[in-house]
């Protein structure tokens, strides 16, 4: 895909097999009704490869070192962490994909601003939230959103049913990625003065446990003068 031995076999075809996507209808045997049709199902990037690549390179026993091949620390040709789909992608020295392995996108937001934003005390400030989950639809994610200031550090609530910031840095949700719009998580005004950082994170190994090596995340800072 992408390579010039996409064009060089009998008539220009392409050389070797493009295994992108899923092959056989979810759930069928050999045989069964549509077990052999090509669907629209992409296979990369490979399931929860970043929850593998965590408990893989983890190992240590008997001499051995599980930090190898796609759990290996580093950065892929692609500019990201080395995962499983980049190391069978980037084998032969191409970079992955962009379309193959695209990571996903957090974004929060204060007052409409991605900068430092600058407010009263008595001002509003609403502070809001949006995602792209890039080609990471539906894998499993640790989801974070907290706040450090001058109360400490706060958690947004989800999982409690709460939909709103407690004291503490617990984690937000567990869930499937998806993608969608601006997302307010906080509107309020009266804040005590002082400076507040907010983070919007997405921890791809879920584990409940702050993991930076998988994680990917965005963050805006509120300075709240007298």
């Amino acid at each position: 895909m992408g390579t010039k031995l996409k064009t060089l076999g009998q008539s220009g075809g392409q050389v070797g097999p493009q295994i992108v996507y899923r092959i056989g209808t979810q759930g069928s045997l050999y045989g069964d009704d549509g077990w052999n049709i090509l669907t629209d199902e992409p296979l990369w990037p490979w399931s929860n490869e970043h929850s593998l690549k965590s408990k893989i390179s983890a190992y240590a026993a008997h001499g051995v070192n599980g930090k190898r091949g796609f759990c290996s620390d580093g950065v892929g040709l692609y500019g990201g962490p080395i995962t499983l789909t980049s190391y069978i992608w980037e084998y032969l020295g191409n970079p992955c994909p962009a379309d193959i392995l695209s990571p996903p996108v957090p974004d929060i937001k204060a007052n409409g601003s991605d900068g430092l934003v600058s407010i009263g005390s008595n001002d509003s400030l609403v502070v809001s939230v949006s995602l792209n989950d890039g080609n990471y639809s539906n894998q499993d994610a640790d989801w974070w959103v907290v706040e450090n200031g001058p109360d400490g550090w706060q958690y947004y609530d989800v999982l409690g049913g709460s939909w709103s910031f407690l004291p503490g840095t617990l984690i937000t949700y567990q869930g499937p990625l998806f993608s969608f719009g601006s997302m307010d998580v906080l509107s309020c005004s009266g804040m005590t003065p002082g400076t507040y950082t907010f983070y919007f994170g997405i921890d791809m190994s879920m584990d409940g446990l702050l993991s930076f090596d998988y994680l990917y995340y965005d963050e805006v800072s509120v300075n709240v003068a007298d």
